[in-house]
């Protein structure tokens, strides 16, 4: 790809990194590429934004993170969100080294200019599961790294997912409401891809709360994704009444077609082909809402 392929002007949308590494999903979860690779790969096909996975900052140092930054900026690029895991329920040896890795999270934020982390609060603790106990465990280490990066100026979303304290929302509204100092907004996604009736209503509930969208059109009978336009999710019905209702929104491509290895192996030059498609029809949405 070459830049001569790119719009006139950069896609509204963000592109999440995670789309881009295949071993997201491996047990230890140790990138394929770079941000060094990939930044340059995403900024020819028309991204100047990206959404960060958090195992793509994690593993370089501090320094490495200085060179990301400054490579950024020369490209034009920047991080306006990092997503993040943290699990806030563990014991021992585990909860002080994810004590560590979310504190180093917070470092590389501040060093690539990123203003807002993209949380699943409380990864691996399902809402419906979590005892009195473990809930009041969580409100105490979130509580405190939340202060912690609100004192250097960085903000988070939290997303609406599976296996956290949103599942369901009711846990995750309920616990939240126990920080009602706390500026936390939410960041959007469907519960069931194939129910456009449900997602309406939930995004009727967080009215006036979502601050970000994360979009992908994962298909319900295998692990694959097909591009937005194909979506059994109606995205044309979706999103207009969401940015109505919560203007400043922005929205990260998640997940995109080609992202894993159901119909041939991964290629970056595949994926970021079918993410360009993506982009392209958010803006034609992005375009109609607003005639």
């Amino acid at each position: 790809m070459t830049s001569a392929a790119s719009p006139r002007r950069p896609y509204r949308v963000i592109l999440a990194t995670i789309a881009l590494e295949p071993n997201r999903w491996t047990g230890r979860r140790n990138p394929r590429y770079t941000l060094q690779e990939l930044m340059p790969l995403a900024r020819q096909t028309g991204f100047d934004k990206l959404e960060v996975w958090q195992w793509h900052i994690s593993h370089p140092y501090l320094e490495e993170a200085r060179e990301i930054r400054q490579q950024a900026d020369r490209l034009g690029l920047s991080f306006p969100y990092i997503g993040v895991y943290p699990r806030f329920h563990l014991h021992g040896p585990e909860a002080r080294e994810e004590a560590r890795l979310q504190d180093d999270i917070l470092d590389k934020a501040e060093i690539l200019g990123t203003p807002t982390l993209k949380v699943m609060l409380a990864a691996g603790l399902k809402g419906s599961n979590a005892t009195a106990e473990q809930l009041s465990l969580v409100a105490e280490r979130f509580g405190a790294w939340y202060q912690n990066a609100r004192s250097r100026g960085i903000g988070m979303v939290a997303e609406l997912h599976a296996g956290t304290l949103f599942d369901p929302p009711d846990v995750g509204i309920a616990f939240l409401n126990r920080f009602p100092d706390f500026d936390v907004g939410i960041c959007f996604q469907p519960f069931d891809f194939t129910d456009l009736d449900g997602a309406l209503a939930l995004a009727e509930r967080f009215k006036g709360q979502i601050r970000h969208i994360h979009l992908q059109a994962p298909q319900k009978e295998s692990k694959g994704y097909v591009r937005l336009a194909e979506s059994p999710l109606d995205y044309r019905r979706l999103l207009s009444p969401i940015l109505r209702d919560n203007p400043g929104a922005t929205m990260t491509l998640e997940f995109v077609k080609g992202c894993v290895q159901e119909d041939g192996p991964f290629t970056l030059a595949h994926v970021l082909t079918n993410a360009q498609r993506d982009a392209e029809f958010v803006e034609s949405l992005l375009a109609s809402s607003s005639s």
